[in-house]
């Protein structure tokens, strides 16, 4: 069970209100009759995630492409290992308990790696759109009292440059990818995402993440989700660890003929927003999923590649993308011959039949 040295923890306590409007708070988690003796089910993102790992620890986690354009594949068991580590190396760059990490980058293993790493280290994950300006940037990291940040580029590099005196509370600014401007790795608090991963990491760090991980408790916010910020400053919400896991196992139950540890996914979508967040980073581990990861470029035309190779069993789309890949199903059927043609909507026919009537019951 879940303890701390306050021995506040509590799922019913009266005191603890339903709601709350600063990071550090703990809310009340409403249970049920049915589930008053089953408190052991609610549990914290890392213990979903060791849970997984019991079972599934050599079971393909993430798919992703080395800088030669080389697929690799990391199973859960190599995966945790890499989010203790980061979540070790945010410790030793002065990351406190109730801390967030932004994260301003498009959709990589560092995002999912950061995101673990920031809860595993007692903080809280804030996810920022790339397409955000400089200023709906800096509102993102000041609301969340962020003192590290995770930036894939030069490009969100140079958004942070701009704005980094105005948060005293920001102390490191990561980068993930080249090209570096010179005074990554030299000014204090700029690094490459590579200068991190070769950080020694002394004994009093194991001890104190440990510490933590023993600290964590499911009525606590672990991510923040902020709207993109195009008709006002971005509005954040909280989310616990309860309904993060709650909402994804509830979604999980409604996937027909899920088959735990074989599904694949792809992660294309912006993982600031909601749906690719529950989707990509944390459904999967639910069902010990392996997700695959997209290029920049997806939307653009390059999704289908990604798709070919990696074939999802589950996929989820907004509208823009549903489109394009009818716009281009017209576009290959008026490109066909007769035979061609006649297959391709014999095919669409049946497909059309079968869901309709799945649907229909």
């Amino acid at each position: 069970m879940f303890q701390r040295a306050d021995n506040s923890v509590g799922y019913n306590i009266k005191q603890l209100p339903r709601h709350a409007t600063k990071i550090d708070q703990r809310v009340k988690i409403e249970i049920d009759d049915n589930e008053c003796n089953n408190k052991e089910k609610l549990i914290t993102i890392p213990e979903l995630l060791q849970n997984t790992i019991k079972e599934f620890n050599q079971r393909p986690a993430l798919a992703f492409q080395d800088s030669e354009k080389k697929w690799e594949i990391m199973n859960y068991y190599e995966y945790e290992k890499k989010i203790c580590k980061i979540a070790k190396i945010f410790i030793k760059l002065g990351f406190k308990e109730r801390d967030s990490v932004g994260i301003l980058a498009f959709n990589c293993p560092e995002w999912f790696y950061s995101a673990i790493a920031a809860v595993y280290a007692g903080g809280i994950i804030a996810g920022i759109y790339t397409t955000n300006s400089p200023d709906a940037v800096q509102h993102v990291l000041e609301t969340a009292g962020a003192t590290i940040c995770i930036v894939d580029n030069k490009i969100q590099m140079d958004k942070i440059r701009v704005i980094k005196e105005n948060l005293p509370k920001l102390k490191t600014i990561i980068q993930i990818n080249g090209p570096f401007d010179s005074f990554v790795s030299v000014e204090d608090g700029y690094y490459k995402w590579s200068d991190i991963e070769q950080m020694q990491i002394d004994n009093d760090i194991e001890i104190e993440l440990e510490k933590r991980l023993n600290s964590l408790v499911p009525n606590e916010c672990c991510s923040l989700i902020f709207t993109s910020g195009t008709t006002d400053k971005p509005k954040g919400v909280m989310l616990s660890h309860d309904n993060i896991i709650s909402s994804c196992k509830a979604a999980s139950k409604r996937l027909e003929s899920l088959q735990v540890g074989e599904e694949i996914l792809v992660s294309y979508l912006p993982l600031s927003h909601i749906a690719a967040q529950y989707f990509d980073l944390f459904m999967p581990i639910c069902f010990a999923g392996c997700v695959y990861f997209a290029d920049r470029d997806a939307l653009k035309g390059t999704l289908v590649k990604t798709l070919i190779k990696a074939r999802p069993t589950r996929f989820v789309g907004v509208p823009r993308v549903w489109e394009k890949i009818h716009e281009k199903m017209i576009q290959v059927e008026s490109n066909s011959n007769y035979l061609s043609s006649f297959i391709l909507n014999v095919a669409k026919k049946f497909v059309f039949n079968y869901h309709d009537a799945r649907i229909s019951g």
